[in-house]
């Protein structure tokens, strides 16, 4: 089994948000109006916002995966209410 060192775990938990956030909040402006996307920018966002999500998933498999997703108290049953 291969483990990560704890800042590296870290480094891989940092890639995985900024890539998974970064198609959802990177057009921001071109949403709320403040700048009208060029074709060349819109073709950009078009070709790498479904790559960077995919890989920024794939890192929180592959880091779960190996143990290294966090705390184990999912574990625990969650009593109804």
């Amino acid at each position: 089994m291969i483990l990560f060192l704890q800042i590296h775990n870290l480094m891989l938990w940092a890639a995985a948000a900024v890539l998974c956030i970064l198609p959802i909040y990177g057009p921001f402006d071109a949403i709320t109006g403040g700048h009208v996307i060029s074709l060349s920018e819109a073709d950009f966002y078009n070709a790498f916002s479904r790559t960077s999500w995919s890989i920024g998933l794939s890192l929180v498999i592959i880091s779960c995966s190996l143990g290294q997703g966090g705390n184990s108290d999912a574990d625990y049953p969650i009593p109804y209410l």
